[in-house]
Parts: C-alpha cells; structure tokens; sequence
C-alpha cells in the first residue's frame, strides 16, 4: 500500500486495546461472515412500498411476511432461482477456513516436534502444556497475527479440569500468590442471573467427580438468554435451559502409527 513509516507496526508501538479488539472482532464476524453466506439461501428483506411487495411476489416465493408498522413490512423470500457467486460467498468463506486449518496444523507439528503436549484446538486457538525445562516456541505479542496468552507466562496453575474443547475450568496464582479462575461453558451464559450458583472451579470439579465419572450424564442448568424476536428485532429475556453433559463422542482422535484408524473419544487415553 506504500504507506508512510509513521504507519509501520511493529512489537514495540503495538497495544493492547481491548474495546478496540472486541469492536474489530464484532466488525470481523459481521462482514467476513455476510461475505461468506451462501447466496442462494433465502433473503431478509423490510419492504416499505406495494410496489416492491409485489415484484418481490412475482419473483420469488414469498416464506414469511410480518407487519412491523403501517407503512412497513418484513419479508422473507425464497432465492432458489439465484445461483451461488462463484467469485465470493461460500467458496472463498471454505477456502478462508481450509488455510486456517493448515496454518493452525502448522504450530501444533511445531509444539509436538518440542515435546509438547497439545489438549485441545479450535479455529484459531491451541491449548497446551509447556514442560519448564522447554521453551515456548509460539510468538506472544499483541500484534493481529501473533498468539496471545489467555492466562499469565508467569502464573502457577493449580487445576485443569475439561469436558471436551471450549468446556473447561482452570484455577491459577499469580505471582502476588492471588488466585484466579477461568471457566468456559459452549452454550451456557455463566453470568445468568437465573444460575442458582456461580460455576467455577469449585463446582465445575464437583459435577466431574459426582455426575460425570464413567457413564454418559448430563445436569439441565437453567439460564437466562437475551433473544432477538424475529419480526421486531426487539431483545427479550428468555428462561432457557442448557443439557450440561460428559458428551465426548464429536471430537474423537486417531492414536499414533494405527493403521486401523480406530478413533477415541476426547480424554480417553488407550493402553
């Protein structure tokens, strides 16, 4: 882009920014994910004029209509008859997600090839454990691009309990001997004030030894969940409930030099 040097970004001049990083990931999420939709799915559309009602009508089957005023209406409309572009959309979204995947392969070779244990991988995110006598062959900063700790270098880690990937509780000490937790739940809204108590570390450890130990179980938590109404897009409180369950049956692993390809659950270690 042949930028000036007052615009070159480096190590040194780079900050964390937090509500600048949440304001680029919402933007990222936003944009990225309406450029990689599929063009042939149905369209979302608020019409204000009978005229655009009706051509709406004479081309495409109309799915749903609400009334959202007296001048206006919102209407879904099937686009069967629109082909997917072939130079955007799902196409470039998959090609975007399979580089990632090599990229993301990429560090955890690196991690194994240093005697480093790898738990856990998500899109764009490894969970893993370092030996002390090792060094982290990752890159920390908080330049875009660069890996970012979720928890300090320097803190102790006390406990580690999981249920399966982005489903874990970890308590660690920071160097002024405070302690500290990190729970994650997919699905469950941990500052629901509808929980009857808070999850962390504690009963995160009590419902792995008391309900989770063996068999396939599962505890239905009650939540609050703030859900967006369709025709008004008006945000409503909404009592949900959400299965918390030992089900680790969708990520499973193939043991190394089987040539078989059995595959295992995900924290089963065969002998």
């Amino acid at each position: 882009m042949d930028l000036p040097p007052c615009f070159a970004l480096s190590n040194s001049n780079v900050k964390n920014n937090p509500s600048q990083k949440m304001f680029f990931k919402d933007m990222s999420n936003s944009l990225f994910g309406k450029f990689a939709q599929n063009s042939s799915n149905s369209k979302t559309e608020i019409v204000w004029s009978q005229h655009r009602l009706e051509e709406i009508a004479s081309k495409f089957n109309i799915l749903e209509i609400y009334n959202l005023s007296d001048t206006s209406v919102l209407v879904e409309y099937d686009t069967i008859l629109s082909k997917p572009n072939l130079k955007s959309n799902v196409y470039i979204g998959a090609e975007i997600n399979a580089h990632a995947r090599i990229i993301i392969h990429d560090y955890i070779r690196l991690l194994e090839a240093k005697g480093i244990s790898v738990f856990a991988v998500d899109t764009d995110c490894i969970f893993y454990s370092v030996p002390k006598d090792v060094q982290d062959p990752l890159k920390f900063t908080d330049s875009i691009g660069d890996f970012k700790s979720v928890i300090p270098s320097d803190c102790e880690i006390l406990s580690y309990h999981s249920l399966g990937c982005r489903n874990y509780s970890i308590l660690y000490k920071d160097l002024g001997n405070k302690l500290h937790t990190i729970t994650k739940v997919k699905g469950l809204s941990l500052k629901s004030s509808h929980m009857s108590q808070l999850i962390d570390h504690q009963t995160y450890e009590s419902y792995i030894e008391k309900h989770f130990q063996s068999e396939y179980q599962g505890l239905v938590l009650p939540q609050i969940r703030h859900i967006t109404l369709k025709p008004s897009f008006n945000v409503t409180p909404t009592l949900r409930t959400f299965n918390f369950k030992n089900d680790l049956f969708l990520k499973r692993y193939v043991k190394k030099n089987d040539s078989d390809y059995k595959t295992y659950p995900y924290g089963f270690i065969p002998n």
